[in-house]
């Protein structure tokens, strides 16, 4: 997409509503458009716009999301607008729950993913509800994996000790319990 192009749709998304972003928002663009905007760093306010209309888009139409799934985690690999991240965590999350979808181990995806989520844990910075979303991600992946299980359950004690908000409590305390029974 050239830059005219990429400037007009960047416009457009800073005056969209959540409703505006349906599949007849696909009529005007296309999610290739979205993702392109979303990796073009020039406007980090229309990339966190376009991440939050794939989202909502993605979301409505999972089969979409489904069709997606590689660019969503190329995304959430390489981001790091937390705006961004949390949109991407959240459709990660709703491609690990789907049982017709498996996230391809190829090229090292899932190690990938899990560096990119504990790292985001270990930064203090990280938004609260980007870091009850990385619980989720991390758990969902690592099902088979005592130690990331352990490892997790070690973050999210942690995260409970030191900044005990009502998110976090609620999110940590639930996977406290899966958790206990890996161990």
């Amino acid at each position: 997409m050239d830059i005219l192009k990429l400037e007009k749709l960047a416009t457009a998304l800073h005056s969209c509503s959540a409703v505006d972003f349906n599949k007849q928002f696909l009529n005007h663009t296309s999610i290739h458009d979205l993702i392109e905007i979303i990796e073009w760093n020039k406007d980090q306010r229309a990339s966190f716009r376009a991440a939050w209309a794939l989202e909502h888009i993605l979301l409505q139409e999972h089969y979409l999301c489904l069709q997606h799934t590689d660019d969503i985690i190329q995304i959430f690999i390489h981001a790091s607008n937390w705006s961004v991240l949390r949109s991407m965590s959240k459709l990660i999350i709703a491609i690990t729950k789907s049982s017709s979808s498996k996230i391809e181990q190829q090229n090292n995806t899932l190690g990938y993913m899990l560096d990119k989520g504990f790292d985001l844990l270990n930064n203090r910075l990280c938004p609260i509800a980007l870091r009850c979303n990385l619980y989720d991600i991390i758990f969902l992946i690592s099902q088979n994996d005592r130690w990331l299980l352990k490892e997790l359950k070690n973050q999210i004690l942690f995260d409970l000790e030191k900044q005990a908000t009502p998110a976090l409590i609620s999110r940590g305390n639930k996977l406290l319990k899966k958790l206990n029974n890996f161990f």
